[in-house]
């Protein structure tokens, strides 16, 4: 019985291609395949009918709950097993552009497993092809290649060199397991080392005086008392030695008089006379404090105290003994900075642990060393070059160790630590085309670790004031002319069943119904303090443009289709206004909606340019850079007089394309409401007159835009929207 028991991962939405594999397998050793591959028998036999209940069971009990609904109505194995494949096998262009969106933004991150990642891109590959997209070898080759991160660029330069023909499947996913087993390796032996090394530095603890390791008995407490003593004169002397402040109090005894002086214990440990005076010297200089004679202890009458101890000597002391007897006791002894003193000594022997630097950055650096070693004249290529993530990484991580001796680390320590890097990776020095550099690696290096633990050390204490009216103002101005209602609703919470959807990424099943149950879900993803890139790329549904209108529509209470509703019954009387204004130019009569945009951000004192970003034709959306601080539109040419359109904030792709640029102002606005940004102050007019004139958006408290305000409302937009309005068109 035991071995009928079979576990697999259920089916979901991801799953399909091995999940459909599996059952067939498990059905197929139960000898029930026939009820799912083979005809309904006419008549039914009662050992079909059992074997097709049994057969469905199966399919339904290896389904999660998001499943559940495709197959509840189904009477038999084979509906079921028909229902599931159609559903996760559609054949659809929407299904084809899903997945192959999923592919090319499919990932590896740094330090993962290559394996799954290879296993989660043949699953993607696969179910491309069920969808009737197969794709040739060299397109899936280079598609493994793009997803890996840049550690692994040196072997994928080493395999693209290779011909085409030897650039198989099973080669590439060989050479890449290969690799990542060979780094698992040497990380396992790198922890190891460093473990040995850990245990090996522990020294056994031993007396000082009488050697014996089980010292521990020896601290009684005239012990601790007298040891104490001994050791903080000690570490005065030594602070004294090393950096003594001005007017600093300090004890200076001459260690070998003390001992002299001190009767010895039976483990070494001295004990002093009592009823000994001592004066606390000042400012001692610095010649003073390398001449032994300025150690000794300055008592009030020194010739009286010498004849009265004379006399007094104890029986087991030692009678030849000159020096005065003192009482430890009584000594008071006031520290210099040891935390300084110790900062200072580390910081001066700082060593970068380069086992704390990640393995990609190292594997990087290795390969433009050995790279600029065998080529010395000439430039690392591109393929090789380190990027800027990875020096901000080996930045941020000697920063890091820096960090664990004091957060105030000075500018010289930095350089020093600068030069260590520069000195175990010369390639990090600058070099022109023909192989010339200055040599001064170190200076960008240095600057980048001061601005890293700048940035650190930004915080306030715990007790930090609350927020200043001009937070509270940007805070309000944010979220002008939205409802508060809309923001309380955001949740972490999210079911299968919707978070199932959500990553689909289908637009047929964003309904409002759907819409509706996943608004604070949504929300939350939304308000996820992540850079865009990451927070799209886990979610690419949150680009549809029937999700961002909605939740424009929620948070502002007007319809996204406003602009164009309002847009097109205005069209005529602003052509007609632009007859009365010669300095900006006048519209002809078949002006199309682009030339429109242009004049009004004309009139309001702007530049079109500043609102939509012109890219030639064949321009790729992964090669499109933005040098904005907020959203503006890129508009792709397509040929024919066509563009298309995106938005685009953070250099990454918030909107779907579209050809109208009426759209494409619309999901312009939807971003800004929808992802908080506040106006860019050079297209601020043209987004405050379209979000008033033709949105009719008019909040009484704050505004989305910088410039400068009269009666809520900016003056030059006022003055063109009260012009707009009072114009009069000549036929009339």
């Amino acid at each position: 019985m035991a071995e009928k028991h079979v576990l697999f991962p259920r089916l979901n939405n991801q799953n399909y291609s091995t999940w459909q594999l599996q059952m067939e397998m498990l059905l197929k050793r139960d000898e029930l395949w026939f009820a799912v591959h083979d005809a309904k028998p006419t008549p039914v036999t009662p050992v079909w009918t059992t074997a097709d209940q049994k057969a469905l069971a199966n399919i339904v009990l290896f389904c999660e709950d998001s499943q559940l609904n495709l197959i509840k109505n189904a009477k038999s194995a084979k509906d079921a097993w028909a229902v599931l494949k159609k559903f996760h096998n559609k054949a659809t262009m929407t299904s084809r552009v899903s997945l192959l969106r999923r592919i090319c933004s499919l990932n590896m991150t740094e330090g993962g497993n290559v394996e799954k990642h290879l296993f989660e891109l043949e699953e993607l590959f696969d179910r491309l092809e069920c969808a009737g997209q197969k794709l040739e070898t060299p397109l899936k080759v280079a598609m493994i290649y793009r997803s890996l991160p840049e550690s692994y660029g040196g072997l994928v330069t080493a395999m693209e060199s290779r011909p085409d023909a030897d650039q198989t499947i099973e080669f590439v996913k060989q050479r890449l397991v290969d690799e990542y087993l060979r780094r698992v390796k040497r990380s396992g032996e790198c922890s190891e080392t460093a473990m040995k090394l850990q245990s090996k530095g522990r020294k056994e603890k031993k007396c000082y005086n009488c050697g014996d390791s089980a010292f521990r008995q020896h601290l009684t407490s005239s012990f601790r008392n007298e040891q104490t003593t001994v050791m903080d004169i000690d570490a005065s002397l030594f602070l004294q030695q090393v950096a003594t402040p001005p007017n600093i109090i300090s004890v200076l005894p001459t260690s070998s008089r003390i001992r002299d002086q001190q009767q010895p214990s039976s483990h070494g440990i001295s004990k002093s006379p009592q009823n000994q005076r001592t004066v606390i010297q000042e400012n001692i200089s610095d010649s003073a404090v390398h001449d032994n004679a300025a150690f000794r202890p300055v008592s009030v009458n020194d010739k009286e105290t010498d004849e009265e101890s004379f006399g007094e000597q104890d029986e087991n002391s030692n009678p030849n003994s000159s020096a005065e007897k003192r009482s430890f006791d009584e000594v008071k002894v006031l520290k210099g900075s040891k935390k300084h003193a110790s900062c200072e000594m580390k910081f001066n022997t700082f060593q970068v642990n380069w086992t704390k630097v990640s393995d990609g950055i190292l594997d990087h650096l290795q390969q433009m060393q050995d790279f600029r070693n065998e080529n010395s004249s000439q430039r690392v290529p591109s393929s090789l070059q380190i990027s800027k993530t990875d020096l901000s990484g080996l930045a941020n991580s000697v920063v890091d160790q820096l960090r664990t001796i004091d957060h105030r680390i000075r500018a010289d320590v930095m350089e020093s630590a600068a030069r260590q890097i520069i000195n175990k990776f010369p390639c990090l020095n600058f070099v022109d085309d023909d192989g010339f550099g200055t040599g001064t690696g170190y200076v960008w290096l240095k600057h980048k670790m001061i601005n890293r633990n700048t940035y650190l050390n930004r915080y306030k204490a715990p007790n930090q004031p609350k927020a200043s009216t001009t937070e509270i103002r940007r805070y309000r101005n944010l979220r002008a002319g939205t409802t508060k209602e809309y923001w309380q609703k955001s949740s972490q919470n999210c079911s299968k069943e919707v978070l199932s959807i959500l990553s689909r990424n289908e637009p047929e099943f964003l309904t409002n119904e759907f819409l509706d149950a996943s608004q604070s879900y949504v929300r939350y993803r939304f308000d996820e303090d992540k850079p865009l890139k990451d927070v799209l790329t886990s979610l690419p549904v949150l680009r549809r443009r029937c999700l961002l209108n909605y939740h424009f529509e929620s948070a502002t209470g007007v319809t996204a289709g406003s602009l164009e509703q309002y847009f097109t019954a205005k069209r005529s009387k602003i052509i007609d206004f632009s007859m009365t204004n010669r300095k900006i130019g006048r519209l002809h009569a078949n002006a199309s909606d682009y030339d429109i945009f242009t004049f009004l951000c004309r009139s309001l004192g702007e530049k079109i340019d500043d609102v939509i970003i012109l890219k030639e034709m064949g321009t790729k959306l992964d090669d499109i850079a933005t040098d904005c601080s907020g959203p503006v539109l890129v508009a792709i040419d397509c040929g024919n007089n066509k563009r298309v359109f995106y938005v685009f904030a953070e250099q990454v792709p918030l909107s779907e394309g579209t050809e109208n640029v009426v759209v494409a102002v619309t999901d312009l606005m939807c971003v800004h409401y929808v992802h908080n940004f506040m106006y860019m102050k050079q297209v601020s007019k043209f987004m405050e007159f379209t979000q008033e004139y033709f949105f009719k958006i008019l909040p009484t408290t704050g505004s989305k835009s910088s410039a400068t305000r009269k009666g809520q409302q900016q003056r030059v937009v006022k003055r063109i929207i009260e012009a707009i309005a009072n114009h009069i068109p000549e036929k009339q």
